[in-house]
């Protein structure tokens, strides 16, 4: 197996475990807890992480694969309200959103072509524009269920 594929796959297996929209409406020490245990169970590999009062930046730079930013952003409450993946190819983002959309949980709508929303109950945006390079955001939503199926009920 080539070094790329084998980079690819490590990078795989940190977005399974770091899934995407896990930390959305979690509360920050949860979050902070969540990616501390990965940094325990991966000790070879270089990740940092920055907190300030209203996020949580893990950084992963590693010589052995691609670099990866989670930022996660947080309201008043302490809930996680934004979550922003950020890498170096266009492909991992590709391969992590096909990874995403196909996590039947969450039931995800295309509203545009960078656009999902998911079921009511999970209560999230995915924006995969193109304007953001490299970038996947999830961002909760706080719509009414009477306001979500008229916003997003013919989807």
């Amino acid at each position: 197996m080539n070094r790329f594929a084998i980079c690819l796959s490590i990078l795989l297996l940190f977005a399974l475990n770091c899934y995407s929209q896990d930390f959305i409406h979690l509360e920050k020490g949860k979050a902070r807890n969540k990616l501390e245990k990965y940094r325990e169970v991966r000790k070879n590999l270089n990740t940092d992480i920055k907190e300030t009062d209203s996020s949580l930046t893990f950084l992963l730079r590693d010589s052995s694969i691609r670099p990866l930013d989670i930022i996660l952003v947080f309201d008043k409450n302490g809930k996680c309200k934004t979550e922003t993946h950020i890498w170096n190819c266009d492909s991992c983002l590709q391969k992590y959103k096909n990874k995403v959309l196909d996590d039947k949980h969450y039931q995800w709508n295309k509203i545009t072509a960078s656009l999902y929303v998911s079921k009511f109950s999970k209560g999230m945006y995915m924006d995969a524009s193109a304007a953001n390079l490299h970038t996947l955001v999830f961002r909760r939503f706080d719509f009414s269920r009477k306001e979500y199926m008229e916003y997003y009920g013919n989807y």
